[in-house]
């Protein structure tokens, strides 16, 4: 190759790379996961308990995965702002995901009671409580 062509592919190459840079779209933010976390959750199926804080920084999807349960229950979940607001409840079980989208900027406050009122205790008094495992994947 020629001393003077080979600056020409150099200079178009550069600015190839230089278009290519203007044109590509900003990176979209990236997920936070915070957990696994463990909570005790009443079996009477009615109080309300008070999961991990976290900060979700732009709108976008909140997600609640239970990752497993002991004994195997299902919950309901949701997550509560800072300013109060409520996400709507879901179901989960072990291995699902509740997802939200747009959620918009805020800390939210995860919670969580049994699905049901159930007999977690066995011949013991009380409906007793079972151990909830789940994560948290929210825009941090």
């Amino acid at each position: 190759m020629s001393r003077r062509v080979a600056p020409l592919i150099v200079a178009a190459t550069l600015s190839s790379v230089a278009v290519a840079a203007v044109i590509l779209p900003s990176a979209p933010a990236f997920a936070t996961i915070s957990g696994p976390h463990t909570l005790t959750v009443s079996c009477n199926g009615t109080y309300i308990a008070t999961g991990v804080k976290v900060n979700h920084k732009t709108t976008g999807t909140f997600k609640i995965t239970q990752n497993s349960s002991a004994p195997t229950s299902s919950t309901v979940t949701w997550a509560v702002s800072d300013a109060g607001n409520s996400l709507s409840t879901k179901v989960v079980s072990d291995g699902t995901t509740a997802t939200w989208t747009s959620v918009l900027p805020s800390g939210y406050t995860v919670k969580a009671y049994r699905n049901g009122k159930a007999n977690c205790n066995g011949i013991l008094p009380g409906d007793g409580n079972y151990t909830w495992n789940y994560k948290v994947e929210y825009n941090g």
